[in-house]
């Protein structure tokens, strides 16, 4: 069966099958966020990650701010659909090895003016990129 044809629910089903899951998981994946914690605790840890891809999310020129204000927007929202109050945040960049370093920056900038806006601290993440042709690197 191809991936385009199964839709996200079917994936996501046939992706998890087996997976073990923690003592502390109160709602696991299918959900907006995975909800870590026990029942009985007054706060709950809400976990999410997203991304945004070039062509499905947003087109070529468009203003990398736009583009990082955007990737963190759409966890910010995840977690206040499940009432919770965003904190940190960890930022995953893939670029092409060709791209202008005043992209990846620009990007960077319309994360961090989200971050503000929302109260929320960028602590950490991964950067990586690919070549033409195909060959993975990371910076």
């Amino acid at each position: 069966m191809k991936l385009a044809g199964m839709g996200e629910d079917a994936l996501v089903a046939a992706l998890l099958r087996g997976l073990p899951a923690g003592r502390d998981v109160i709602c696991g994946p299918g959900d907006d966020c995975a909800v870590l914690g026990t029942r009985r605790a007054k706060t709950w840890r809400l976990l999410k990650t997203d991304c945004v891809i070039e062509t499905v999310h947003f087109l070529p020129e468009e203003e990398p701010q736009k583009i990082g204000w955007k990737a963190l927007a759409r966890t910010i929202s995840d977690i206040a659909a499940m009432a919770g109050r965003p904190e940190h945040a960890l930022i995953t960049l893939a670029m092409r090895g060709d791209d202008e370093l005043k992209r990846a920056t620009g990007i960077y900038e319309g994360l961090k003016k989200c971050a503000k806006a929302y109260g929320v601290a960028i602590v950490g993440g991964e950067t990586a990129g690919r070549v033409a042709g195909g060959r993975a690197f990371e910076f």
